[in-house]
């Protein structure tokens, strides 16, 4: 607040027009400048991959790094396409045997397996009910 007690004067408000005017050339120049720093990483990336040497290649075109990347990328094979489903599973499942293998210990040898006795068959225990049981079971609840 000024002495007299009133609020400063403020400046007239310029028109929106007269702001574009004024702004364009700014954000077309920080425009330029983001162009010009990208295709300069662009270039210092591209020109080990081609083999080309960068001491020799100070003054390229921007057309020319864009060309030199586009030809890169169009020689650089596919990456693989993702696996079946299955095939993943599958796979999974063999890494984790051969996992488990390395931390069991080795299975005993043919004779004294014979002392052991005979196991069935493993297979995927199927879900029964279980009997129930001749004594109620006590709970706390």
């Amino acid at each position: 607040m000024s002495p007299t007690g009133s609020p400063p004067p403020r400046p007239p408000r310029r028109p929106a027009a007269e702001m574009r005017k004024t702004l364009k050339p700014l954000l077309e120049k920080r425009r330029r400048a983001r162009i010009n720093e990208s295709l300069n990483q662009l270039k210092a990336l591209i020109l080990p991959l081609v083999g080309k040497d960068s001491s020799h290649c100070s003054k390229l075109e921007k057309a020319d790094i864009l060309e030199m990347t586009v030809q890169f990328l169009k020689e650089v094979p596919a990456a693989p396409s993702a696996p079946e489903p299955s095939e993943s599973f599958r796979a999974g499942y063999r890494a984790c045997l051969a996992r488990l293998g390395t931390l069991l210990p080795p299975p005993p040898p043919p004779a004294t397996r014979r002392h052991l006795p005979e196991l069935p068959p493993a297979t995927c225990p199927k879900a029964t009910p279980s009997p129930p049981p001749s004594v109620p079971l006590w709970r706390p609840w």
